[in-house]
């Protein structure tokens, strides 16, 4: 039988949780690049044209009066999701003049999404997720590039008007 002094014991035992610890977080990106890819593929199917940021609400979880107030101003290239029925999409399409599509559940995959209104900006292959919405629409000012009825997409805007008729 070996003998290992509590200094290696210590040493090898950090290690191990290093490795679990390393694990963990490369599985936990993993399924968060996929649901990911599976939110923007199902919002292209819907919006009709590939959205460059989809916004996901969840109003049960953010009624924050300052974030649907900035909803109409948002550019017509992001595509926003309701989780929710489909009839309160549609309220809220109505209310905040754009189209907006509901989804009833949305995966959280295990702590890969956390619940709650969050920002999921494609960057090539990569996404980058915002989750404090209103300190991000402000950074991005008032006077938005190609906002509302103006669109950087001729799809964005022919998709929004053929979803809100």
């Amino acid at each position: 039988m070996m003998i290992v002094s509590p200094d290696k014991a210590i040493a090898i035992l950090a290690g191990f949780i290093a490795a679990m610890s390393w694990l963990t977080y490369l599985l936990t990106a993993r399924e968060r690049h996929r649901l990911l890819r599976e939110l923007f593929a199902q919002a292209t199917a819907v919006a009709g044209f590939e959205p460059e940021v989809v916004l996901v609400v969840q109003p049960q979880r953010s009624a924050d009066a300052e974030l649907a107030a900035r909803m109409q101003s948002a550019p017509r290239s992001w595509h926003i999701i309701v989780a929710g029925p489909s009839w309160l999409a549609q309220l809220k399409s109505s209310a905040w003049r754009r189209p907006v599509s509901g989804k009833e559940s949305l995966p959280f995959g295990k702590g890969a999404l956390k619940e709650g209104s969050y920002l999921a900006i494609r960057k090539g292959r990569r996404f980058e997720l915002v989750y404090e919405l209103v300190p991000y629409m402000e950074r991005l000012g008032p006077p938005w590039p190609k906002v509302g009825g103006e669109s950087p997409s001729a799809a964005a805007d022919a998709a929004a008007n053929r979803l809100l008729q």
